[in-house]
């Protein structure tokens, strides 16, 4: 049975990965978008999988999920996009929420983001680009090639942040919201790259409102927010950030 359930499993990640081949290099003539998305689809079957017959725990669950979830997003974005992404999603951390200022720390993300040495790092409030989208609570997108200064946001960074963070070169992150209108904001969704983004703004190297490197990047962030914030709720670890 166990044998039946790798291979129905690995099956269905071969031919996520196939399609996202064929979607990639082009080799049948103008693939459609939409196959590329489909095998995005297909891997991420494979983390649900995962997740259903996964340890019993609540938070386990989701944390498998998600890290399945948030691996097929960036190996989508990676191969669509040319350059490795990573995904993380910022929750308030619950252990500090009577401190002051309460921040906001990485609870899920890609596997490509685990060894890194900014996996633990949280921001406060304006502090780094995720800290101006909490503040602001709207997308943003940064380069961080350029100097401190020398754009529209200051953006407030310690030096061990700085230290930790050096490699990246580009962001964009965006709220994660809930409620019936989503009026409330209960985490922020961050993808990042050690290369800079194509940004056609001529306000490049500043904080800017919307990420404009193509439809199909903000149809899946827009697409992976909704998905994320359903299943926050549905395991009740919501966090609103005010």
């Amino acid at each position: 049975m166990i044998g039946d359930k790798l291979f129905w499993k690995s099956l269905i990640i071969l031919i996520g990965v196939i399609l996202l081949g064929i979607f990639q290099f082009k080799l049948i003539n103008n693939p459609p978008f939409w196959l590329g998305l489909i095998g995005y689809i297909f891997i991420a079957i494979a983390g649900i999988w995962n997740f259903i017959t996964s340890l019993p725990t609540k938070f386990k669950n989701i944390e498998l999920f998600l890290s399945s979830f948030l691996d097929a997003i960036s190996f989508f974005l990676t191969h669509f996009m040319g350059v490795e992404i990573r995904t993380a999603v910022f929750l308030l951390d619950k252990n500090l929420l009577t401190m002051n200022p309460p921040n906001v720390k990485i609870y899920f993300c890609s596997s490509n983001m685990n060894e890194a040495p900014d996996r633990k790092i949280s921001f406060i409030k304006l502090q780094g680009l995720v800290g101006q989208v909490w503040g602001r609570k709207k997308g943003a997108t940064a380069d961080m090639t350029i100097g401190e200064g020398e754009g529209w946001a200051s953006w407030n960074l310690s030096n061990n942040q700085i230290s930790i963070t050096h490699d990246i070169k580009a962001i964009y992150a965006t709220p994660i919201k809930a409620g019936q209108n989503n009026e409330k904001m209960i985490g922020i969704l961050s993808i990042d790259a050690n290369h800079e983004f194509l940004f056609d703004d001529p306000s490049k190297g500043k904080v800017i409102d919307f990420f404009k490197y193509n439809d199909q990047f903000m149809e899946i962030t827009e697409i992976a927010k909704k998905f994320i914030s359903k299943m926050l709720v549905y395991f009740h670890i919501v966090f609103t950030m005010e």
